[in-house]
C-alpha cells in the first residue's frame, strides 16, 4: 500500500498550525543535523499525533524515492492507513521502534528502513513523532538511537519553552 489519504493544501496548513510549537522546536533541531542526515542517505519526518506527515527533509535521492509511495507531506502514515510501519507503531505504543524491510506490512515499504520515536509534552501528552527513514541498503541499527536521542532533545526544548513562558508570566505580575 502506498499512502492514500493526503490532506488538501488548506487542511494541511491547519494541521501544521495545530502543531506550531512542536514544529518550531523540532525543525531547527533537524536543521542542525542536515549534513549528517544527507550523508546517511536518510530523510527526517515530523508527524502529528493523528499520523499526518507535517514536515519532511533530507537526502534528495531518498525524498524522490519516497514520492513513489506517496511518503510525502500531508499523507496519513498510520497502521490503519498503510499497515505496520515505524511511525504508526510509535503512535500506537508511544515508544521508539525500528522497522525494516519485510517487517513493514505494505509491500511498497519493503525496501525501506524506518526508526521512529514519540515526542511528549511536559504533561506526558503525545505531541508528535520523529522518524528517520532510508532505503534498506543504507539502514543501520544506530538509526534507533539517533531518533530517540533527537526526540528527547525536542522534548527537553519543549519543556524549557513551557517553563520560560511560565516565568515570563510570573514576572509580568
Amino acid at each position: 500500500n502506498k499512502g492514500q489519504k493526503i490532506l488538501s493544501s488548506n487542511i494541511f496548513q491547519d494541521q501544521k498550525k495545530k502543531s506550531e510549537i512542536f514544529l518550531d522546536i523540532a525543525i531547527p533541531q533537524l536543521q542542525n543535523m542536515r549534513k549528517t542526515i544527507d550523508e546517511l542517505q536518510m530523510m527526517a519526518l515530523l508527524i502529528d499525533p493523528n499520523g499526518y506527515v507535517l514536515s519532511l527533509s533530507g537526502n534528495q535521492q531518498t525524498l524522490k524515492r519516497a514520492k513513489h509511495i506517496n511518503f510525502i507531506e500531508g499523507v496519513k502514515w498510520t497502521e490503519a492507513a498503510v499497515g505496520t510501519n515505524a511511525i504508526g507503531t510509535a503512535l500506537q505504543i508511544e515508544e521508539a521502534i525500528m522497522i525494516s524491510g519485510t517487517e513493514h506490512y505494505s509491500v511498497a515499504s519493503h525496501s525501506w528502513s524506518c526508526a521512529a520515536a514519540p515526542i511528549h509534552n511536559d504533561d506526558g501528552k503525545l505531541i508528535g513523532v520523529l522518524d528517520f527513514s532510508c532505503a534498506i541498503e543504507f539502514s543501520h541499527p544506530y538509526m534507533l538511537g539517533m531518533v530517540t536521542s533527537i526526540a528527547h532533545a525536542i522534548e527537553r526544548e519543549c519543556s524549557i519553552r513551557v517553563h520560560q513562558n511560565e516565568l515570563h508570566l510570573i514576572h509580568r505580575f
